[in-house]
């Protein structure tokens, strides 16, 4: 617990200094931090990249299964399909975990993560939490369903 207080206060001086000096912030994604330029998989579909103290994600699209589709496993991007494969770009949409996605679509996967579908490709977007100190001097820590940030006890919302 006391690494974890120091690596925000740490970050909160990181923020602050940055800010100052127009440097480049983290970006926070579901509680993890990452610095500009870092990489990461949150989903076998889905490759993102910190920007400045915002997250963008690409999302593999699946195609859509003319047939019966099977279960996604946990560590698979599309569902295996036992009839014929239609590519998304031959039709407009964006698939993803077997939901279809018409273009010009948007729509959100998590608190976090907003997304459209646009020729066929699905793009998102990550919003990210700025560091928040609470009155007891530690960091924001209390996850609320629906909201991407965490709150400090005194802000959490009704």
């Amino acid at each position: 617990m006391m690494k974890r207080i120091l690596l925000f206060l740490a970050l909160a001086v990181v923020v602050v200094s940055a800010k100052k000096n127009k440097m480049k912030l983290p970006c926070v994604y579901m509680g993890t931090f990452y610095m500009p330029g870092d990489v990461w998989k949150p989903h076998p579909c889905a490759r993102c990249e910190c920007g400045n103290l915002h997250s963008e994600c690409d999302i593999k699209t699946c195609p859509a299964c003319d047939g019966k589709e099977g279960a996604v496993g946990v560590d698979q991007c599309c569902a295996p399909c036992d009839g014929k494969a239609v590519k998304p770009t031959e039709t407009g949409f964006c698939s993803w975990r077997g939901k279809h996605y018409e273009d010009g679509d948007e729509f959100t996967l998590n608190e976090c993560t907003d997304c459209s579908c646009d020729g066929g490709i699905a793009s998102c977007v990550v919003r990210s939490c700025e560091f928040q100190e609470c009155e007891n001097g530690e960091p924001a820590s209390v996850a609320v369903p629906g909201y991407c940030c965490h709150f400090c006890p005194e802000n959490v919302p009704a």
